[in-house]
Formats: C-alpha cells, structure tokens, sequence
C-alpha cells in the first residue's frame, strides 16, 4: 500500500499520522481541525493509547505503534525527514528510517512534568516540623495540602510559560531530555529520603525538648507516604472538576473554577472587617443567672479556691476569692453586659478587696484557670475578678468572623469598671488589673490602648498581662514595649499563636522564628496552632506554672499578712498546675 493511501478500514474521516523512530517521538499538527494523531514510540505518550497503525505494514520497522485521533482530512501525512540506516540495512537496500525529531520547549515542559516538580519540592519542606512536634496523621495531612497546592501552582507556570518558550522556537535533543528526566526522578527520590530523615531527625529534637517520647522512623515514613496520597488525590479530584467545568461551561467559566480550586487549597480566608457582634442567644434578662452563665461561665465560678485550700499551699491566712461571669444570655449587648457585671462586682463586695483583675476571654469564653489562681495564690485570695464573655465560637472562628467583638466587648467592660473603680476614694481603690490571653489578650490590649488615650495616660490600670499574644497583634504590642513593670507580655518562642498570621502565605513576618518558603510556611505554621493543644504544660500555647512569676512582676503583694512567702512558690506552682490541668 502507498504511503499516502487512505486505508479502507478508516472511512472518509481519516487520520493524520507522524511516524517516529524507536526512540524519539514526532507530534505532527493538522492544518485543519481540531483533532491529530500522535505517535507512542516513547513511554510518555503511553497516556494517550495505543493502537495498532494502519500503515504500519509499509512503512519502516521503527515504527511502532500509534494513537489515532480522526479529523475531517482525507490524507495521511507521513513524516518527510529521515535518519541514516545501518550499515546491514544499506547494503540490503532498505529504505531511509524516520529521523528522530528534536523535541520542542514545550513539549520538554509537559514531559519534565513541572506540577510535579514544584509539588515534590513543596512536600519535602513541609515535611521537616517548625514549632512543635506534629502527630503522624497531622503532619500527613499537611504535607497533603502543601504538595497539591505546589502542585497547582506549578501547572498554571506551566500553562503561562509553555507557550511563551515554545514560541521561541527553541530545540532540546530528545537524548538531553530524556537523560535529563531520569536524572530528575532520581533527585527528587533522594530528596524526598532527606526530607524524610530530616524531618524525624526534627520530630525527634522537639520531643525530647518538651519531654515527650520520641517517634518512630517508621512514623515519619508512614506520614510521608501517606501525604502523596493525599496530595495525589485532591490533584485528581480538582483535575476532573476543572475538566467538567470546562466541559459544561465556556472556557473564561472554566478558568474562574480553576482560580477558585487553587484558593480553596490555599485555605485563604480574609480577615472580616466587621465590628459587629455575632448573633446573640436567647436571652434570659437583663440578670445574671446561673443558667445565664453558660458552660464556661459556670466553670470559671465554681473551680475557684476557698480559703482553706489557699492557706494550705501558702502558710498564711487567706479570703474566699471573688469570681464573677456574665455571659451571652444575660444582656443583649456588650454595654448591658457590662453593666450587669459592675452590678454583680458591688453585690459581691469586689471593690473591697485589695485586687481587682479584669479578664478577657478567648473566643469560647474560656478562662485560663491558672491565670486567676495563681494571682489569688500570691495575695492569699484577696483577689475579685470578672469575666465577660463575647462569643460562643472557638477563637480561630471568632477571630476569622472579625475581632470587632471581642474589642467591643473588652473595651465595654474595661470602660465601665475603670468609671466605677474611679469615684472610689484612692485609699479605698483595690489594684485594678487587666489579663487577656490569646485572643482575650488582642481584645485587651486594643481596650487597654483606647482607654489610655481617652484618659491621656499610658497606664490607665495599675497593671496588665498579656499572654499568648496573637501575631495580628504587632501594632498594640509594639506600643506597649515601652512598658514597665505594670505591663508584662508573657509569649513562649515555641507558641504557634504568636507567629502565625495569614501574611505567611506571601511574605515573612517578623514573629515567624524560622526560614520562610512561600505556601509552605503558612500550612506549617498552621499544623503547629493544630498540634499545641497536645504540647505540654511551659511549651506551645499552654500557659500554667510560669503565671506564677509574671504575676508576682506585674502586681507583687503588698500585705505581709497574706502575702505568699518566697519558700512556698514552688507549691503554689503545684497547685496551679493542678488548677490548670
């Protein structure tokens, strides 16, 4: 049969078809028509199937195979250049082969695989922990969503790039190429092996820090394989949605879901802006009541020491503690809760005592234990404090809802106290303290700063503690480095809550103690705030025994009757552990 002949078997609606030699590939375009046919004589183009060639029978042993796509031409056209044939096929007389054709920059780009690349390279740094050693399904999870956002990443470099060089016209032999390929599998095998031993070599140093047992090579392997198959499927899952996308929708359609996939592997949620509160329960009155209280409420309250257990770890006579919470149900907004909890404060006869702490709690309303009785330790539970609570939600929600409540709230309270606290006669006045934790301690510092300049004063409270200061916090904490002794910041190197911040997703921050990689620091930094609620007591956000000595700097004891002695701190640390824990 003629090299140019139509084979019957193929109809009226023919196949164009490149013929490449056993080693090469040739990828010949149709003028006309949105179909081509390639040839497989190379692995990579496996892909696309492989069928026996129609012409094969008259064309040169190196071909091979071919995949066929049927276009609207009527004419095969096969490849025109040719290669030198050996020594024994001249002198027989056989025909010139097919000649291998140099493969162009973009097709190089589809073979090396760049997704690929930018993926491996993403998943190996992610897989070496930051902050706090992480659990194996957590650091597998991670590692996931790092390689497929690289992954995404790199596919769309791909995609602007490709056309650009091929444009060139630049020409990479096929014998580069295809040495080049197997040189970059075999790197990217041994850097995944480094990043591997790194990684556990990691895990293992800030375990045995924080005195924890030290993990298996088998675990850090067993995340490692795992992450490849988290990443590989979301890559397949997003692939076929796109690919869907563009099927049902026209082509601009299509590339905004790719932009919105990519997004939601990044995990980027805006900040909200909004100062408004969140939705408020039912609510039970303008009162305050022990139903009205809510769960964190009710714990704050009942956990307090009385003054026998307080005298046990001092030595000395002590007070029953003043504790009072007013919670989401008992007012409808920041003012009137505010009010209500000055009501309870003079009821409980809280300006009697010799100090008066004013907590912010987290998002949930949670309040630390230890904070407020290790500071009824030291003063011998001369101590009231008072709690509001903003939001139901955890913090990381509250805070991506907008920070509004929780200041509006911190201001409120620490507003209403500080009127009532003034009309009293100085020598009447208890200490007034402020203490915000987490993100009670971006409330408290925003309140702390509004009241100060109401008042034209840079400590409009005898004292103030700020522990786990969030990172979002740069413009308060800064202005409270020129503190002194009355305000103290309490933060561990190691607190995930300190250092991360939606900017690592681009850029370095200045809280973020170690080397910074696009995308990938962000997701480390969030399996760290992940794995803090398991590190233990002094490291990660967990805040217990050292309350002890940053309360006795921000508001030492003045009453030698029930001041704690010096050689009873290490009870009180005791205790307070058993409080926290």
């Amino acid at each position: 049969m003629p090299s140019n002949a139509i084979p019957e078997r193929l109809g009226p609606a023919a196949a164009e078809v490149t013929t490449p030699d056993a080693h090469g590939e040739a990828l010949t375009r149709l003028p006309n028509g949105p179909a081509a046919a390639h040839c497989a004589g190379t692995p990579a183009l496996e892909r696309l199937g492989r069928h026996p060639c129609p012409a094969a029978d008259d064309h040169p042993r190196s071909l091979r195979s071919c995949s066929i796509r049927y276009s609207s031409n009527t004419q095969m056209y096969p490849t025109t250049t040719t290669a030198p044939v050996t020594g024994l096929e001249r002198a027989a007389g056989a025909p010139s082969r097919p000649a291998a054709p140099a493969v162009g920059t973009a097709s190089l780009m589809r073979m090396a695989r760049l997704p690929v690349v930018t993926a491996a390279g993403a998943l190996d740094l992610s897989l070496v922990p930051t902050l706090l050693p992480r659990p194996m399904w957590l650091q597998a999870l991670v590692s996931g969503l790092v390689a497929a956002q690289a992954y995404a990443v790199g596919a769309a470099v791909r995609a602007l790039v490709g056309p650009v060089l091929a444009a060139a016209g630049r020409r990479v032999p096929w014998r580069v190429r295809r040495w080049a390929d197997r040189g970059l599998l075999a790197a990217l095998a041994l850097l995944l092996a480094t990043a591997v031993s790194a990684g556990h070599s990691a895990q293992v140093r800030l375990a045995t820090t924080m005195g924890l047992p030290a993990p298996s090579p088998a675990t850090q392997v067993a995340a490692a394989a795992l992450a490849l198959v988290i990443g590989t499927g979301i890559v397949i899952v997003v692939r076929r949605a796109v690919v869907r996308l563009r099927r049902a929708h026209p082509a601009r359609h299509a590339s905004a879901g790719l932009l919105a996939a990519m997004l939601t592997l990044t995990g980027c949620v805006a900040q909200g802006q909004s100062d408004r509160a969140e939705a408020q329960p039912e609510l039970a009155g303008e009162r305050v009541t022990w139903a009205s209280l809510g769960a964190q409420g009710r714990r704050f309250v009942a956990d307090a020491p009385d003054a026998n257990a307080i005298s046990a770890v001092t030595g000395r006579p002590a007070y029953d503690p003043v504790r009072v919470y007013v919670g989401l149900a008992s007012a409808a907004n920041p003012a009137a809760r505010a009010r209500l909890a000055v009501q309870e404060l003079e009821r409980a006869g809280a300006f009697d005592r010799a100090v008066l702490v004013v907590v912010v709690p987290t998002g949930s309303g949670w309040v630390n234990p230890a904070a407020v009785s290790a500071l009824e330790y030291l003063h011998g539970g001369d101590v009231a404090s008072i709690a509001m609570q903003y939001s139901a939600s955890p913090s990381w929600l509250t805070y991506l809802r907008g920070t509004g409540s929780v200041r509006a709230s911190a201001r409120a309270l620490l507003e209403t106290v500080r009127a009532k606290w003034a009309q009293l006669p100085t020598q009447r006045r208890p200490r007034l303290l402020v203490y915000g934790e987490s993100l009670g301690a971006l409330g408290g510092m925003s309140a702390y700063s509004t009241l100060g300049a109401v008042h034209h004063t840079a400590a409009p409270t005898d004292g103030a503690l700020w522990v786990g200061v969030p990172a979002v916090a740069d413009a308060h904490r800064a202005a409270h480095t020129l503190s002194t002794i009355r305000v103290h910041t309490l933060v561990h190197p190691d607190d995930p809550v300190a250092a991360w911040s939606p900017r690592l997703l681009l850029q370095p921050t200045p809280d973020w103690p170690h080397r910074w990689y696009p995308l990938v620091t962000f997701w480390q930094a969030t399996a760290d705030m992940a794995a803090t609620f398991s590190a233990p007591t002094g490291h990660g956000h967990t805040y217990a025994a050292e309350l002890v000595d940053a309360w006795r700097a921000v508001a030492p004891s003045d009453n030698t009757a029930t001041r704690a002695p010096l050689d009873r701190l290490a009870k009180i640390r005791t205790a307070v552990l058993t409080t926290a824990s």
